[in-house]
């Protein structure tokens, strides 16, 4: 389900707890006909993700639950589903994208409906998100990504070198916000000793390069 192409509105709805066992490979999901995906958790949790290898399927580097949203979707949304205990590892370099639900996403509307991040422990070469890695929209056609009543907690989100966020590492959407935790013993951290650029990190967004972010009602 997560390794497909959708082409009319579908949803995805989970009826028990899921634990996956093993290295998690290469899941990227793809749409024809604007089709719209929900991704149901129903309350339930997705245990034993673990990843330690990097997929290039959408041009990027990157590494999550899903892998890469690609573009035609009208919208993607996740909604009352909980990832427990993820472990994810990325060496793919200035293109590297590590996010618990998603490494990264291509001209897409994506949106978080009360989901949460716990025990994730993240350590990519850069672009690290608890939820998105690196949310890119190479149109420019203001596509959004909102986070409505999400948390993370007791997480561990590091980079080796830049763009670390709670939620999203690197923003180039339209981005929003709003009712959302950063709690417990969460760590965010980057490169602290930079000798020609600066290091970048943030409870929210590591960094946002020609998106925007409306943010309200949070707590860290």
């Amino acid at each position: 389900a997560l390794n497909a192409t959708y082409n009319s509105d579908t949803t995805i709805k989970l009826i028990n707890d899921i634990t996956l066992s093993g290295e998690w490979g290469a899941h990227m999901l793809k749409a024809t006909n604007s089709a719209a995906l929900i991704i149901d958790g129903n309350g339930k949790t997705i245990k034993g993700l673990t990843s330690t290898k990097y997929y290039k399927v959408n041009g990027f580097n990157s590494n999550g639950l899903v892998t890469s949203i690609g573009a035609g979707f009208s919208s993607v949304t996740f909604k009352n589903l909980t990832v427990s205990g993820a472990k994810l590892e990325n060496k793919g370099g200035d293109i590297a994208a590590s996010g618990v639900f998603v490494g990264d996403t291509n001209t897409v509307n994506v949106t978080f409906d009360s989901c949460t991040v716990i025990g994730a422990k993240i350590n990519s070469y850069k672009y690290a998100g608890g939820f998105i890695g690196y949310a890119q929209d190479v149109n420019d056609t203001k596509k959004t990504i909102k986070f409505t009543n999400c948390v993370v907690n007791n997480s561990e989100i590091n980079t080796t070198d830049s763009s670390v966020g709670g939620l999203v590492g690197h923003n180039y959407t339209e981005l929003s916000i709003s009712g959302c935790q950063i709690k417990g013993n969460t760590t965010i951290k980057c490169a602290e000793d930079r000798t020609d650029k600066d290091a970048k990190a943030g409870y929210l967004i590591g960094t946002v390069n020609g998106g925007s972010a409306t943010i309200s009602n949070i707590t860290v």
